[in-house]
């Protein structure tokens, strides 16, 4: 399976239950995403960054790549703080340079069930979700 496909990417819902630790067990890389809009997604990334380490017990191939910021909404104080913050605390190092803002195509699309490239393929999101690929690609094509 895995020889048919350069990337296989899991996406779970954000909690710390068996479906993340399936899928960790299953991962070679993890990217963390954490919520601009809420303190609550920062303060959830460190209890990620521990089961990531329990894990590598497990899975010895596992590591930890980058965190990706999303939800972003620059126009309001708590994000350009938490942005800042999350900067501050990890750095650019760990830190994806596209950051995803908040988008009502995105949503719109959730709704649909439809991917937001097929649902609103001009929009500037999916020229954002192209530029992070591009930067996973680019940080993940010589060490995979």
């Amino acid at each position: 399976f895995t020889k048919d496909y350069d990337y296989v990417l899991i996406d779970t819902p954000p909690s710390l239950d068996v479906t993340l630790s399936i899928s960790l067990n299953a991962s070679h890389i993890v990217i963390i995403p954490i919520e601009v809009s809420s303190l609550h997604s920062l303060e959830g990334h460190d209890k990620v960054l521990d089961l990531i380490s329990a894990m590598q017990e497990r899975n010895k191939d596992l590591r930890f790549l980058k965190l990706v910021m999303n939800k972003a909404d620059r126009r309001t104080s708590v994000s350009k703080v938490l942005i800042a913050r999350v900067l501050n605390d990890y750095g650019q190092k760990y830190c994806f340079k596209t950051i995803i803002p908040v988008c009502t195509a995105m949503q719109q699309a959730e709704y649909l069930h439809k991917t937001v490239f097929l649902h609103k393929p001009n929009e500037k999101i999916t020229t954002l979700f192209k530029e992070l690929a591009t930067e996973l690609v680019a940080e993940t094509s010589e060490k995979l």
